[in-house]
């Protein structure tokens, strides 16, 4: 970003501007390269017509598929020739030195420099899935130890699958793949977490396998970095490079990566689907270990042609590719591969991070809050991933960037990734994408202004608002907003009569908003016809009905009172339809292609007339009269028709009709809707009255298949059939004169999709025994005034279709045409529709047939009438004049639209907002009084509120606005933002101190709406109509800005007006002020963070063991203390951080949010000691640190009782994640503390030399296992007898005389954990199976190689294979909560006992699901282990193994 800004200061150009894109490619030493490729045209890839069609697209997809080189077209041809003219000769003798043979050595040693390889450590083959399968069955090896492959939680689906796969292959359980996951509410791997992650679970990963870029947010790992440690801890490290190669700098052979997979379509350019790349380092050249799946080309090159048996790989990568070189898909790869030769790597890369650092900066300035560029600057190439909040404004965006013919990608639900390549992008590129955002907003403006509009020119109350409930709240949310604000308002809680009166009015609101809320159809007229639905008296439906049957009903009400709101003046219908055959006046000859003028005839063809009156006859009924006239050619009718429809609800309803002139005709039509997801309806058409032809019926039936998909289907019967003797000499049967139209079977299936919000397909396939079509159709709205559309048709063959048949291209079912459309059709429709005003719609489509010719249809609507003009343009397939009525009409629309109708709409809304400003000045003026009188009424209330919470460190909104504010959220316009909050203050005004107040002051307000430190406003609907909150800028688009104050950090935070808004949440933290017990504020942000972004420095077994040696001196305890105050802060403070990335409710949780206070706490009270000198500074900050560490004591029980009861809101592979770490972590703060502590004590506490050297600290360097199991299963069986009223004895046998160096409360805690359950399991299962005595607990000690095991065996009935899984996961017990007290069950035990047993006990005999999950961890943390095997109906081995402390001090850090 630097080099931009400095270039823009040296080119004397802003950075926004144009002019500096321009100059920056004037000046690029690689522009040249954008013409070795093929750039498309805005109309080839938007697939529409513009003025810019012909123009380059701006290509921003190459993190998907690469631009076509043009050198790959031509390597391509050239291997087609020489196919053609050589055979198989071009495998040895090639016209241009390419053989066949040997082709993959072009690729390789162009391809080794791009992934930093030796040539003989890359191969080509297959595709990208395939060659992981490869490598993986070659270089995955698992072992009862080792058996794991890691890779990323949100890794591509295909490298999962593989994986997944390979396990299932090897028969292993599904945890044998390791998911590295981002933190909570991160989006991103930290570097640092998956070497954590490898450092604990290293011992049991075979594979470590990543992606060297990440596909969806664009991060790149440090590869070096990941291999090292991942070799270091005995791993295999394999990289799926798809988005790396040819993106980022990569050195395989020196990071010694073992084995990389890679495509080439990406950012290589190879073309679709292009042959992939390989790595396979050459330290596995000669590696006859690996089970690599072989082929005859994987056959060293010299001999291969000897066609034996006898297998003898090639050297390096090449023994690796099974198959010969498919020559195609490689020729376009040796075309691509020769451009990247002709400019120097670093060069390209240089060029990459300039085009992103642009992207980046552009796109901040426009997208705000609203979106979230999720790709880390430090960590990028050339992709930027942005995530939309709003999935309606990632629709919008993604289509106004295809509009203007910028093409990214999109990955839905709300995520668009745009990637400016270097060898083909421009800075012209990055600057049109950005501009191309502006369109969007635009639209999104324009919507807010209508809506405002609709909603506030009603002048009613929005009753949610009242109550700051969303609209999908329970009536549970309800009735708790009610009582909350009720009691805030009641009036007599205020004095004095004005008072009383304000309060009584906003009380009143509050009342009458919860009356309508909590009234299931109240809410639901409320919903759709606002306070006019709530006045109706109509009822609907039936009285039983779900609420969405009730919000349908309501829908269906509102759209019907809108209309008829409209044609008070008159209750008719009608359409006018022209048929104008144009060919008459001219034609194009398609022999000469001149334009030929024929001889006058009248243009008119047909005339079709129909106009209806309707009328009201009785509730339910009405009663409809319809006259219509049809002239074409020499035939002229006209009938009158009468038709009588009942209603009995929103679900059903039936008619009848009857022609009154011959021919009569009966016509019968009924639908209902049982639910909003699905349909029936019938027709049935009785064409002679006196019943002598059978009657035509037709049942159609739909059903919502999924949100996006409604699948219909439709039956006809036709009049051609008979039943038993009836209608066998009908006579359309029997060709008895007259005859009725003969109308035939058919069934038709339909598929109705919807593409995005805007868009929708149609699918439509009918078979009969005449009549069978296929009907595909796309209608998609280019904005909410203006769609465009297309159809194809196909006719079977033979088949006679009546015309209304094809009526999905024209609404044209109302002209009785029995013409037949010929022997077999295919028609492509278009149909551009823009709607003029609110009632007026104009529609153009255009019919290209091949045996119709080319038909267009013009037609106006206005309220409901309706002018068509169908127009015969030729009756040949002429493609000349079908693109002809198609283009001019599209241009003529779209430019009419955005240049005059769109423009002068927004001018008549801003006309019409300024003139509602006008008409609503008084309402707004009272509105505004209100919610001052209300502020004034809640105030004395709400600063009690305040202190309290200021007090106790909860929530408090220090300063809140609301309005038009002219200022955002950035840490670089800080000043800014001070300065216009301050304006706020004084003036109150936005503007000037001459301008109407833009923006009010609503901090009392919005802290009235707090409970339980936590403040919630529901999305959609503006926030005026909150209790306090009026409208300061009606018409403009308006923010709320809020700064709060939680556990006495200040944070920040701004929506917009339809926006949601919760707090407190850490993503809004400013500056970090926190409480500390004694109530002072300590301004801590730069000191903290100085802590938690140094690196932690171990402690290894032998530095805590050097002090062994006794009497210890002053300069041994001033070196642990220097150690222990430096590393202790930076501990604590990276252990408070992880704290901030819990989700909201958890964090929140009482027992969490106290133990996030004592860590701080403890953080707080170290840091702030001076550099210790001598012993009196060193046995104040012990002191000080033998308190923090008591304090600590019961972080465990609070940490399990909080995610217990948070459980439901944190994924488990997060919670155990956290858990694990904050145990690991508080491990080794206790044991740095601890060992401290106990080394000074010791040192102040010897006047004499100690006999036995056995005690180090906190480390008993010759504990007897025997000694302590015996103190602890005597303790545990007392605890037993104390819960149960009885226990079962024990016995130890094996090595009990052997000692190990350990942490006697570890061993402690692990022992008691694990007898506890034996005892209790025994116990239990003595009383479900009866037994009359209980077995023994047997305990056996091993002695092994700086080991010692115990195994603890009983006969408590075992562990189901259900349960087996879970005992190891955090929160999970097999014992339900007791009441009892637990207050003595400590009494008897150790101290160190004492305290270890807080850490994870619930209770004397049962937890809260930590006891096992810690257990484990305190064993492995030295490099033990913890297995339990179960053998169900008798009882578990439980297998401990400890390593002597001793015995890993070079291995163990700490």
């Amino acid at each position: 970003m630097d080099h931009l800004q400095k270039a823009a200061s040296e080119l004397g150009y802003e950075l926004d501007s144009v002019q500096f894109a321009q100059q920056m490619d004037a000046q690029d030493p690689l522009a040249s390269l954008r013409n070795e490729f093929v750039i498309p045209t805005v109309e080839q890839v938007t697939g529409s017509t513009s003025d810019n069609g012909t123009a380059e697209c701006t290509y921003l997809c190459g993190n998907s598929l690469g631009l076509q080189p043009k050198r790959a077209r031509q390597r391509v041809c050239e291997e087609l020739d020489e196919w053609g003219q050589g055979g198989v000769t071009g495998h040895f003798r090639h016209s241009h030195q390419r053989p066949w043979v040997s082709y993959r050595e072009n690729i390789v040693q162009k391809m080794a420099p791009i992934v930093g390889a030796k040539p003989m450590e890359v191969g080509i083959m297959n595709t990208l899935t395939t060659n992981i399968h490869l490598m993986l069955a070659a270089f995955y090896r698992p072992s009862s130890q080792r058996y794991k492959i890691m890779i990323e939680s949100k890794a591509f689906p295909s490298d999962h699958y593989a994986v997944q796969s390979q396990i299932r292959w090897h028969e292993l359980p599904p945890n044998a793949m390791l998911l590295a996951t981002p933190r909570p509410g991160e989006h991103t791997l930290r570097s640092q977490d998956i070497l954590d992650l490898i450092a604990r679970e290293g011992s049991q990963i075979a594979v470590v396998m990543l992606s060297g870029v990440q596909y969806y947010t664009g991060q790149v790992f440090d590869i070096e970095q990941i291999t090292a440690a991942a070799h270091a801890a005995g791993c295999v490290v394999g990289w799926d490079l798809a988005h790396a190669v040819g993106n980022v700098p990569l050195q395989l052979h020196d990071w010694n990566v073992d084995f990389a997979c890679w495509c080439t379509y990406k950012y290589m350019n190879s073309g679709p689907g292009g042959i992939a790349g390989f790595f396979v380092h050459d330290k596995h050249a000669d590696n006859a270990d690996l089970r690599r799946l072989i082929g005859w080309w994987a056959h060293d090159e010299e001999t291969r042609f000897d066609m034996t048996n006898d297998f003898v790989p090639a050297p390096g990568a090449a023994g690796f590719e099974i198959s010969n070189t498919p020559i195609l898909t490689s020729a376009a790869l040796l075309g691509a591969l020769e451009v990247f030769s002709q400019v120097p790597l670093q060069a390209l890369f240089r060029k990459s991070a300039l085009l992103t650092a642009y992207l980046d900066h552009l796109l901040r300035t426009r997208v705000g809050s609203r979106i979230e560029i999720i790709t880390p600057p430090a960590q990028r190439g050339a992709q930027l991933s942005l995530l939309f909040k709003s999935e309606p404004e990632f629709e919008q965006t993604f289509a106004a960037l295809s509009r203007a013919g910028v093409v990214c990608d999109e990955r839905k639900p709300n995520c668009i990734r745009i990637a400016p390549v270097p060898l083909y992008n421009s800075f012209m590129d990055v600057w049109r994408c950005a501009e191309s955002w502006d369109e969007a907003a635009e639209e999104a403006r324009l919507r807010d202004m209508e809506r405002e509009w609709a909603v506030t020119a009603e002048g009613g109350i929005d009753y949610y608002k009242a109550l700051n409930v969303s609209p999908q709240a329970s009536d549970e949310d309800i009735r708790d907003a009610y009582k909350r604000l009720s009691r805030l308002f009641h009036p007599d809680r205020h004095h004095g009569a004005e008072q009383r009166e304000w309060a009584q009015q906003q009380f009143h609101a509050i009342n009458r908003a919860y009356e309508v809320l909590t009234d299931a159809q109240a809410r639901a007229a409320y919903d759709h016809l606002g306070e006019n639905g709530i006045r109706t008296s109509k009822a609907l439906g039936h009285k039983v009905q779900t609420r969405r049957d009730l919000l349908d009903a309501f829908e269906r009400e509102a759209r019907r009172q809108r209309i008829e709101e409209i044609e008070q003046w008159a209750q008719s219908k009608s359409k006018i339809s022209v048929d104008i055959n144009t060919m008459h006046l001219t034609s194009i000859s398609l022999r000469s292609g001149r334009l030929k003028v024929r001889g006058y005839k009248s243009p008119l063809s047909g005339l079709f007339l129909k106009h209806s009156f309707s009328a009201d006859l009785a509730p339910g009924l009405t009663g409809t009269v319809t006259g219509r006239m049809l002239s074409q050619g020499s035939l002229c009718r006209g009938n009158v028709i009468g038709t009588l429809k009942y209603t009995s609800g929103p679900q059903s309803w039936a008619s009848v009709s009857m022609l009154t002139l011959p021919p009569h005709m009966l016509i019968f039509k009924a639908a209902h809707q049982p639910t909003a997801d699905r349909f029936i309806s019938t027709e049935v058409i009785q064409h002679t009255l006196d019943l002598s032809t059978p009657p035509a019926a037709t049942v159609a039936c739909g059903q919502q298949l999924s949100d996006q998909l409604m699948g219909s289907l439709t039956m006809r019967t036709g009049n051609g059939y008979a039943l038993g003797p009836f209608w066998i000499s009908s006579p359309i049967r029997s060709s008895a004169k007259p005859s009725p139209p003969h109308l035939h079977s058919s069934v038709m299936l339909g598929l109705t999709a919807n593409h995005g919000d805007r868009g929708k397909l149609f699918l439509n396939v009918g078979a009969g025994v005449q009549n069978s079509l296929l009907t595909a159709s796309y209608m998609r709205e280019i904005d909410s005034h203006f769609s465009l559309g297309g159809a194809v048709t196909l006719v079977g063959v033979g088949t006679s279709m009546p015309r209304e048949i094809s009526a999905r291209i024209g609404d044209t079912a109302d002209v009785v045409d029995t013409g037949k459309m010929g022997l077999g059709d295919v028609i492509v429709s278009v149909e551009m529709a823009s709607t003029i005003d609110s009632w007026t719609k104009v529609e153009w489509k255009v019919e290209f047939g091949l045996a119709t010719g080319v038909r267009a249809t013009a037609t106006l609507h206005r309220l409901e009438h309706c002018i068509q003009l169908p127009l015969l343009l030729t009756p040949l397939p002429e493609l000349v004049v079908a693109l002809g009525a198609v283009l001019l009409p599209v241009a003529t629309g779209l430019g009419l639209h955005y240049g005059v109708l769109r423009p002068r709409r927004r001018r008549a809304i801003e006309q019409r907002m300024a003139e509602l400003r006008e008409q609503q000045r008084f309402y707004l003026h009272q509105q505004k009084r209100r919610a001052e009188e209300a502020v004034r009424l809640m105030a004395a209330s709400v600063e009690r509120s305040r202190d309290v919470a200021r007090s106790s460190g909860g929530l408090v909104i220090e300063s809140a606005l609301y309005g038009d504010l002219p200022f955002d959220l950035a840490a670089e316009n800080s000043n800014a933002l001070q300065a216009a909050l301050d304006r706020f203050r004084s003036s109150r005004s936005a503007l000037s101190a001459t301008d109407e107040p833009r923006a009010c002051d609503v901090t009392l307000a919005l802290h009235a709406l707090i409970t339980s430190d936590q403040l919630v406003i529901a999305a959609g609907g503006s926030k005026h109509s909150l209790p306090g909150f009026y409208d300061p800028a009606f018409g403009s688009p308006k923010k709320l800005f809020v700064r709060y104050r939680f556990r006495g950090a200040l944070h920040e935070a701004m929506v917009r007006d339809d926006e949601a808004l919760a707090i407190p949440m850490k993503a809004h933290i400013m500056q970090c002020r926190f409480f500390t017990s004694s109530a002072r504020r300590l301004l801590l942000h730069s000191k903290f963070m100085d802590f938690a972004n140094q690196q932690i420095k171990p402690v290894s077994i032998g530095q805590l063991l050097k002090y062994r040696r006794q009497p210890l001196s002053a300069e041994n305890i001033l070196d642990s203390v220097a150690y222990s105050q430096a590393e202790l802060p930076v501990r604590l403070a990276k252990r408070v951080i992880s704290f901030h990335h819990l989700p909201f409710i958890v964090g929140t949780n009482p027992h969490i949010a106290r133990v996030y206070n004592q860590y701080y706490e403890a953080f707080d009270q170290l840091h702030a000691f001076p550099e210790i000198k001598d012993l009196d500074a060193e046995w104040e900050f012990t002191r000080a640190l033998e308190r923090q560490t008591q304090l600590l004591v019961d972080v465990i029980p609070a940490i399990a009782q909080g995610f217990l009861e948070c459980k439901q809101y944190m994924p488990r592979e997060h919670r155990t994640a956290f858990i694990n770490d904050l145990i690991r972590s508080r491990i080794g703060l206790r044991v740095i503390g601890e060992q401290h502590v106990a080394l000074s004590f010791q040192f102040r506490e010897e006047q004499k030399p100690i006999q036995e050297d056995v005690w180090v600290g906190t480390i008993h360097t010759r504990l007897m296992p025997a000694r302590m199991i015996e103190q602890c299963s005597h303790m545990v069986q007392s605890m037993c007898e104390m819960h149960y009223g009885t226990a079962p004895s024990y016995y130890i046998d094996g090595d009990v005389d052997e000692s190990i160096s350990y942490i006697p409360s570890h061993f402690e805690y692990i022992t008691c954990e694990l007898l506890k359950n034996a005892f209790r399991a025994t116990v239990e299962f003595s009383s479900l199976s009866d037994r009359s005595a209980h077995p023994p607990i047997q305990i056996t000690i091993t002695k092994g190689d700086g080991y010692v095991g115990v195994r603890i065996r009983d006969q408590g009935g075992g562990i189901s294979k259900a349960n087996l899984r879970n005992v190891f996961e955090y929160s999970w017990s097999s014992m339900q909560e007791s009441s009892d007290s637990h207050g003595s069950s400590m009494a008897g035990m150790s101290m160190q006992t004492n305290l270890a047993l807080q850490q994870g006990v619930g209770g004397p005999i049962a937890g809260l699901g930590f006891g096992l999950p810690m257990a484990r961890l305190y064993a492995e943390y030295f490099g033990g282990s913890l297995d339990i095997v179960s053998m169900e109906g008798y009882g578990c081995d439980v297998f401990l193994k400890l390593g002597s402390i001793e015995g890993s001090i070079e291995e163990k850090q700490i």
